[in-house]
């Protein structure tokens, strides 16, 4: 059985589970975003040479773009890959 994953469908999931921190390093850009309430509150995404060093930085930035701080998430969402 084959499962549609549309941005729509998984901003209307969450929606229900309050704000959640994805993040995804499976390449040399770091991307990192907040969804809550339904929709994408702040994301940014970097180039860096080690996402061990500049991933809190981003995630720092998103956090305070989107008027969050880091006890009020209700999930963190990390990405698999590459591959």
């Amino acid at each position: 059985m084959a499962v549609e994953l549309s941005a729509s469908r998984i901003l209307a999931a969450g929606a229900a589970v309050g704000p959640v921190l994805g993040i995804d390093t499976g390449s040399s850009t770091a991307s990192v975003g907040i969804v809550a309430d339904g929709r994408i509150r702040a994301s940014r995404a970097q180039g860096l040479r080690s996402h061990c060093a500049g991933l809190p930085e981003l995630v720092e930035d998103v956090l305070s773009s989107a008027g969050i701080s880091l006890p009020d998430l209700r999930a963190i969402a990390v990405a698999l890959g590459p591959g």
